[in-house]
């Protein structure tokens, strides 16, 4: 209990992990690009329900209605921002760290280490997916500060963005 500051930290480090397995097998991400998008919608849709559920579980019901409704507008906000943008930003991490720092605030251990594994696991296949892009380096580090920011929640208390980060996964899951 005493080093759950570390577990972030940890839960970042599948992107790293995901972008070293990525650059040993480059000659397989071309033939199983099809079931690692397979791995990471299924494992987006797990993160998306364990929230939910934990939301639901840990609030008032009209708590998690109002954190799923926010979740649902800002996540159509940002993907209307970054068609407007004329690029396509990927918000994945913010909304992953969002479920992650609150969940932290409002979980018990056991649902936390639960969650957090599903989250070190979304790594591994996101990073592969975008390991064929350029300039890796510079997504790594927009996706930290995009994971590290919602940290800034800890600070304000429990508040209830686990139904906001789930169902923006969700929303994020069913636009791609």
């Amino acid at each position: 209990m005493q080093f759950l500051f570390l577990l972030p930290i940890a839960v970042f480090l599948g992107l790293p992990a995901g972008m070293f397995l990525a650059w040993i097998a480059k000659e397989e991400l071309k033939p199983g690009a099809r079931y690692i998008l397979l791995f990471s919608k299924a494992l987006f849709f797990a993160i998306a329900l364990l929230s939910l559920f934990f939301l639901f579980r840990n609030s008032q019901p009209y708590i998690g209605v109002i954190a799923v409704t926010a979740g649902i507008v800002i996540a159509v906000a940002l993907n209307i921002f970054s068609a407007m943008a004329k690029t396509r930003f990927n918000y994945d991490y913010l909304f992953l760290g969002l479920v992650l720092c609150s969940g932290m605030a409002v979980l018990s251990v056991n649902a936390l280490i639960a969650l957090a594994s599903c989250l070190l696991l979304c790594g591994l296949p996101f990073a592969s997916l975008e390991n064929t892009k350029k300039k890796i380096w510079k997504r790594l580090l927009f996706n930290a500060v995009l994971f590290f920011a919602p940290l800034l929640f800890l600070l304000l208390g429990p508040i209830s963005v686990v139904g906001f980060g789930a169902s923006a996964i969700y929303l994020l899951l069913r636009m791609r």
